[in-house]
């Protein structure tokens, strides 16, 4: 039989290592299978990082980074895509109308719980 269905790597937040191959079959329901050990302890264990404002920034408490950092968000978005004669979207407005920082990890030493909101050079205290 044909394979038509379709696949997704699930990625630890953590080592950003492949964990599970997810796939999708056509004569199943269309639901992703699960492995039967997964927990719902990764989900649990997620936090949401405050984004920075115009006042303050991202610093890591373990090494001091002020500049690299990885950052995975959540968004919902209403876009208006506009499709070219030759098929080619192009997004030509973009609404946000939810958004969620994840994770924050530290480029420097990949500390992810180390993140700590603190002032900006010059910023009115």
């Amino acid at each position: 039989m044909e394979w038509n269905g379709t696949e997704c790597l699930a990625v630890s937040p953590d080592t950003r290592e492949a964990i599970e191959l997810r796939g999708v079959h056509p004569q199943f329901d269309g639901a992703p299978r699960q492995p039967e050990n997964r927990t719902t302890e990764e989900d649990a264990t997620m936090t949401t990082v405050p984004s920075p404002t115009a006042d303050t920034r991202w610093r890591c408490t373990l090494c001091g980074n002020l500049t690299r950092f990885d950052v995975t968000r959540s968004s919902k978005v209403v876009e208006y895509v506009h499709l070219d004669l030759a098929g080619e979207p192009k997004v030509e407005e973009r609404e946000v109308l939810s958004e969620t920082i994840e994770s924050v990890r530290c480029r420097w030493c990949n500390a992810v719980d180390k993140i700590e909101l603190v002032d900006r050079p010059g910023a009115d205290s």
